[in-house]
């Protein structure tokens, strides 16, 4: 018993040391991903923060794209939206978008509900992809 004791002792400092400086690693790593999103985002997908809240008034209808390097939507009245969704984790899956749990099928008839903006977006922080080409015509996606 007296072995033990002694081993723990002698040791203590150095089990003491290595348990705060894993706190602190943890620490610091809990800050750094607070400014970080902590969901995965497709590349090709313009998003924006916050998401909207309330109910939005404005409905636009197309078929969702994807070309070179942006999603676009191609609108029944004939102009291209870059579709801006909210930041809660964007990912492909075969032929279709999903934002959160909400799903949205390429090269197929949608219907989004939203907001049509300008560019910046007072309010809002919007990340949008390099390859997009200003279409003039920007929609905030409520999911």
């Amino acid at each position: 018993m007296r072995r033990r004791r002694s081993w723990l002792r002698a040791w203590a400092p150095v089990i003491i040391g290595i348990t705060a400086l894993a706190l602190a690693v943890a620490g610091v790593a809990a800050l750094v991903s607070a400014q970080e999103p902590t969901h995965g985002r497709a590349e090709d997908v313009a998003v924006f923060r916050p998401p909207l809240t309330g109910r939005s008034p404005d409905v636009i209808r197309g078929d969702l794209r994807r070309e070179a390097g942006c999603t676009y939507l191609d609108g029944r009245d004939g102009r291209r939206w870059i579709v801006l969704f909210p930041d809660l984790g964007t990912r492909w899956e075969n032929d279709a978008l999903f934002v959160e749990r909400s799903r949205y099928p390429l090269d197929r008839s949608i219907a989004l509900r939203g907001r049509v903006v300008k560019i910046p977006v007072s309010g809002f922080r919007t990340d949008i992809p390099g390859d997009c080409r200003p279409t003039g015509f920007f929609f905030l996606v409520q999911v």
